[in-house]
């Protein structure tokens, strides 16, 4: 289970949920007269219980789904809303900058004008998003009421190689706002003003004649081949869709769409206005200097001190390890009895039509999906097989693959990738798949890849242990895999020396080790400047909490404050 953050992760945006706008509202006493009852103040911070019931309905939901009480919710997230707030005052009450007094700031409102307009725009529009999105899953349910259809899988999802020039460091990666990204997504809907809720499509937007062409694409017809998704169809489902979260917001809140929306970005502008305070602290006190070169080296030193003993005690665990290795994992020794059997493999999936894919489905029910006849059928396919670029380019796959000869350099391989796959475990990945070469091992990751990959991958390294370097194709119901050997797993290889270069994809060992040391460093400080400035306001009464008025809607929870 996830901990709870002692603090809020800098310069990213508190993530708010909107289950109860499904009619999953899990905390209650929202009749007016509960939530205007002054509850706490912090500093020159007066706080409403309802503000405090919206926090925990936006972030309480998630912790009790993954096991933890209400008791263990409410003892986790209090503090740290107090926390936000303290930092909150402490931020207005120290401000020594201009304010914005641009449009947007002044729409927002609140305390927007303590914040750039960059920033606005992205919280803005995040919350839009975050909204649309809740809407599309209450749409989506509607339709599925009269519809089925096949799970989405996209083929055309190409997302470009990440590329940072020498220096790139994680203080770097922590002040990155794409609002570009956010752009893009709010572009599949009705053009918005940011002002009002434009969610439902007119049925003559080319926008949702698009979206109701893929749904068709994916409906399951049983038979009947003049059953379609229609355009009136998903608008009707859009407005239910509209009409239930209105009906929950009202509920819940006691206010309308737009009020709500408001009341959110003035939270999340709060939210932020904290962030911005602790990352100044943090900013301040250069947590990149402090880490050297020694400091680097010794903890290089102490991991793979530990890593060496642990696995000298008990070596098959390594491949427990390696078979699951994730994004966040480093390889730091290899077991000797080990060094010869494992190897990375990239992977270029080229995917099956749809079509294609719904023709298999039908064929693995008749003639088993291990049988030689269905491998035969699938394989008939590929004279079919219709390969696309990340620009929508299209090409037949004999022609795809003789243009491509037996070999290529790895720098080639990997262009490929982000030109045609769309396997998103080779998707800027930190490392590539892991095979053994061993017939007996068939694990990864705790599953199993699938056989057909397995069986050629492995005849592709023996070649590659024979001096033999080229690529290799598999089919499986995804489609063709292009496949090239990685390298051998090995140690990898960690420098202070390349400790900011961060590299392309997933990010370089010494430049990932090196954020590793940094996030931790600045977890800690950061853990320290919240804690002080919290003792130090409650030791000087700058926080208040009323007790009765807290414990009124503690009560309805069936727990206990504890003050």
């Amino acid at each position: 289970m996830a901990k709870f953050k002692k603090f809020i992760s800098i310069i990213a945006l508190a993530v708010f949920s909107l289950t109860f706008l499904v009619g999953c509202g899990l905390f209650v006493l929202n009749e007016d007269r509960y939530r205007d009852q002054d509850a706490i103040k912090v500093g020159n911070e007066q706080i409403k219980l309802g503000e405090v019931i919206d926090y925990f309905n936006a972030n309480g939901t998630a912790f009790l789904q993954q096991g933890y009480t209400m008791q263990q919710v409410w003892d986790g997230l209090f503090p740290v809303f107090i926390q936000q707030k303290v930092m909150l005052n402490e931020y207005k009450t120290t401000f020594d900058g201009s304010k914005n007094t641009s449009d947007r700031a002044t729409e927002i409102g609140g305390n927007a004008e303590y914040l750039d307009d960059e920033t606005l725009e992205y919280i803005q529009k995040s919350v839009f998003l975050s909204f649309y999105s809740s809407l599309d899953s209450l749409t989506m349910n509607e339709l599925k009421s009269d519809f089925t259809f096949e799970d989405k899988v996209s083929n055309d999802d190409y997302p470009e190689m990440i590329e940072h020039e020498n220096g790139y460091t994680p203080a770097d990666a922590d002040r990155q706002l794409d609002i570009e990204a956010l752009d893009e997504e709010l572009a599949e809907y009705p053009n918005q003003d940011y002002k009002t809720v434009k969610y439902i499509f007119a049925e003559t937007d080319e926008k949702v004649a698009e979206i109701v062409a893929d749904l068709n694409e994916r409906l399951v017809k049983d038979g009947d081949e003049e059953k379609e998704v229609t355009v009136a169809d998903y608008v009707k489902a859009q407005n239910k869709a509209v009409s239930t979260v209105t009906k929950n917001i009202k509920n819940n809140k006691k206010v309308d769409v737009e009020t709500y929306l408001k009341n959110t970005l003035k939270e999340q502008v709060d939210s932020q206005i904290a962030n911005d305070y602790l990352a100044k602290e943090v900013y301040s006190e250069d947590i990149q200097g402090k880490i050297t070169q020694q400091v680097f080296e010794d903890r290089l030193a102490e991991k793979i001190a530990q890593e060496t003993e642990a696995y000298s005690k008990n070596p098959s665990a390594f491949t427990s390890f390696i078979t699951g290795l994730g994004s966040d994992d480093f390889v730091y020794y290899v077991p000797e009895q080990y060094k010869d059997e494992y190897y990375y493999v990239r992977s270029i999936l080229l995917p099956f039509s749809d079509e294609q894919t719904a023709l298999l489905k039908a064929a693995r029910t008749h003639l088993g999906s291990t049988s030689a006849e269905y491998k035969a059928y699938r394989n008939s396919f590929i004279a079919d097989l219709e390969v696309k670029d990340n620009e929508g380019n299209a090409t037949n796959f004999a022609d795809f693959k003789a243009s491509l000869g037996t070999s290529v350099s790895e720098k080639e391989f990997i262009e490929l990738t982000y030109k045609y796959n769309t396997d998103p475990g080779m998707q800027n990945p930190v490392h590539s798949y892991v095979v053994s070469k061993n017939p007996t091992d068939l694990s990864y990751g705790g599953t199993s890849f699938v056989r057909e990959f397995v069986d050629e991958a492995r005849v592709m390294i023996a070649e590659y242990e024979n001096g033999v370097d080229q690529m290799h194709f598999a089919v499986t119901d995804y489609g063709v895999h292009l496949m090239m050997v990685d390298g051998k797993v090995v140690a990898d290889e960690i420098k202070w020396s390349e400790a900011k270069n961060y590299g392309i994809e997933g990010g370089s060992a010494s430049w990932r080790f090196y954020q590793e040391i940094y996030t931790e460093l600045k977890n800690l400080f950061a853990d320290k400047q919240v804690a002080s400035l919290y003792n130090s306001y409650k030791q000087s009464g700058k926080i208040v909490i009323d007790a009765d008025v807290i414990s009124t809607y503690t009560d309805t929870l069936g727990i206990e404050y504890k003050d």
